[in-house]
């Protein structure tokens, strides 16, 4: 934000391509090797990096999609994260000596700067890194949707947030994204209630009135502190209307649904477990 702040004008943004397929992970061991000398974690870190297949037999025709042979990592791991900066550590540096701001977290990439010919010089650059790794970057405009270039201040949408100078708020699909939560949240809740009153079963506690609120809230919470560094407070007002209205639509709901319901029943769906469900269910776990 500050090198936008500050007059970066241009941008480009790329997907890295075939990032945790093709990571050669022998040179990240050797890396760890040369760096602590401890054989014994050198060759822990080795084995966590393997991807070992429990369905082989089951994935026949797309098993060569799997990392094997120590080329590739499995994708989510924090240790291939860490595979990727290691290889990268180097890249990452001096793109931020040729005139441009780069930022990479993990697989994607960000680059800013004053003028067009810095921002080509580096993409070149990243490029020729990434190909020596069998890695690469997409082009805008070639149909993957994964790469754009453009002006500063026609907003970049980059990890779920839109910058412009001065600017930087939640996307709008993140936004949207957590909506959609929302409505499913309480939706799922509403179905659960409903079907316990129908066959006058036990409701789940997860689906009760205090679990569902209880995990929303978390949800709600957990999702401002992703973008807890953004600097305009609309959009999170905006969403606080949208989900207030969610909830109290949702209470409503729930009064009228007890308004239907006996002692025990309005307990579930306020939120405090049936004992004698808990107790049939243990029950029914119980090996024979």
């Amino acid at each position: 934000m500050a090198a936008i702040d500050h007059g970066a004008k241009f941008y480009f943004q790329s997907d890295i391509r075939a990032f945790f397929t093709k990571i050669p992970t022998e040179k990240v061991v050797s890396f760890v090797r040369g760096e602590t000398g401890d054989e014994a974690l050198v060759e822990l870190f080795s084995r966590a990096l393997e991807v070992r297949l429990g369905n082989e037999e089951e994935l026949i025709g797309y098993t060569h999609l799997f990392p094997k042979d120590g080329t590739g990592v499995a994708q989510g791991s924090s240790l291939s994260a860490f595979a990727g900066n290691v290889l990268l550590y180097e890249m990452d540096q001096t793109l931020n000596t040729m005139g441009v701001t780069a930022v990479r977290y993990i697989d994607d990439i960000l680059m800013v700067g004053s003028d067009i010919e810095s921002i080509d010089a580096a993409k070149a650059y990243a490029e020729k890194t990434l190909t020596g790794f069998g890695f690469g970057l997409y082009s805008p405009g070639d149909g993957h949707g994964k790469a754009e270039q453009g002006e500063c201040s026609a907003a970049i949408n980059f990890l779920g947030c839109t910058l412009q100078p001065k600017r930087c708020v939640p996307s709008a699909k993140s936004i949207d994204n957590m909506k959609v939560g929302v409505r499913e949240a309480l939706s799922t809740s509403k179905a659960a209630i409903k079907e316990a009153l129908r066959k006058g079963s036990n409701l789940n506690p997860k689906h009760s009135q205090s679990a569902t609120l209880d995990a929303l809230g978390k949800r709600v919470y957990g999702w401002q502190k992703s973008f807890a560094f953004c600097n305009q407070r609309q959009p999170f007002d905006q969403l606080d209307n949208f989900v207030s209205e969610q909830v109290s639509d949702y209470h409503g709901f729930v009064v009228r649904q007890l308004g239907k319901a006996d002692p025990r029943m309005k307990a579930m769906i306020l939120g405090v477990p049936s004992t004698a469900a808990l107790f049939d269910n243990m029950r029914d776990k119980a090996p024979g």
